[in-house]
């Protein structure tokens, strides 16, 4: 299932694309702009997240006072290593509240 897809089928995609496109007001690093100007597409969800929380951790990396070098080094294992699981880990967790919510409605969770 396309995450991505999913989440720009709610009010007709504005707020995912607007996420995902940043824009010219968008808060991020020259760390985060250089290297997303350098790394290739993906598939739609890995380029939702990578564009959606990317920009994130370059903020908090450099306001943490690590180095320039160690900004890029980390970007690139999370742009690597970390953006193409997030779908799954989302969609995994989307799956278990679900479950709870509805365990919890009908009366079929177990006290505790």
């Amino acid at each position: 299932m396309r995450l991505a897809h999913g989440i720009n089928g709610i009010n007709n995609g504005c707020a995912a694309k607007a996420i995902a496109a940043g824009g010219s007001n968008y808060n991020t690093t020259q760390a985060w702009r250089t290297l997303s100007q350098y790394l290739p597409d993906r598939d739609p969800d890995s380029d939702f997240w990578w564009k959606f929380s990317g920009p994130r951790l370059a903020l908090m990396l450099e306001h943490a006072g690590y180095s320039a070098e160690k900004q890029l080094e980390a970007l690139v294992f999370f742009y690597h290593w970390t953006v193409s699981t997030l779908p799954i880990i989302m969609m995994t967790f989307a799956y278990l509240w679900f479950i709870d919510r509805v365990g919890t409605l009908l009366g079929s969770c177990p006290s505790g």
